[in-house]
């Protein structure tokens, strides 16, 4: 003989062709009940049913790969996140072409990102010694950003290890990579 403590509840089986005897017992038991009669399809909201074929969803999702992708390359080599780098580049870059003065406001707009964010990447940064911060000298709400030496070794160092990332990330374009460059330009040109 099995022992069943008193705490438990028994629930009947519930057949399909058995489910309109057994709802006032499987009611008693707290068990809610709808029967598909009772239910009324759902209208869905959304314009494409497969997700898998909605460009937002799969530019999320690419964009998402793309950083993991990145992110795993840099911080094995170097400890930096892919946005890290993309702050650290972004500056050298300016510098290198002769923006005397890169501010923080520069780069927000250059990197399609919010304020915060920068900072709060900007001061990982500062205090790993890659950047130095000072105040704009006509715009005391303004910091212009320098790399260190030592954050221009490490752009350099990390340039080729970016170059390759990208390669086997992109590789799958098959050639289309000009292609697939010019589309994305239209798209930060037309929501800019």
């Amino acid at each position: 003989m099995v022992y069943i403590p008193p705490a438990v509840k028994t629930i009947p089986v519930v057949l399909e062709e058995d489910i309109v005897s057994n709802t006032a017992a499987m009611k008693i038991a707290g068990i809610t009940v709808n029967n598909s009669s009772d239910l009324e399809e759902e209208k869905s909201p959304f314009i494409v049913e497969n997700l898998e074929e909605d460009t937002g969803f799969l530019m999320l999702q690419v964009s998402n790969l793309w950083k993991e992708h990145y992110g795993k390359t840099l911080r094995k080599r170097h400890a930096l996140s892919s946005m890290q780098y993309a702050a650290l580049a972004s500056v050298y870059r300016f510098s290198l072409h002769g923006t005397k003065q890169v501010t923080h406001a520069m780069l927000v707009k250059y990197l399609k990102i919010d304020s915060m964010t920068l900072s709060d990447i900007f001061r990982g940064l500062e205090t790993k010694g890659y950047i130095h911060r000072v105040t704009h000298p006509t715009d005391v709400k303004a910091n212009i950003v320098t790399l260190t030496s030592k954050g221009k070794e490490l752009v350099s160092q990390a340039v080729d290890i970016i170059t390759e990332a990208d390669y086997k990330f992109f590789n799958s374009l098959n050639g289309n990579t000009d292609y697939f460059i010019k589309q994305l330009k239209k798209l930060l040109e037309a929501n800019e």
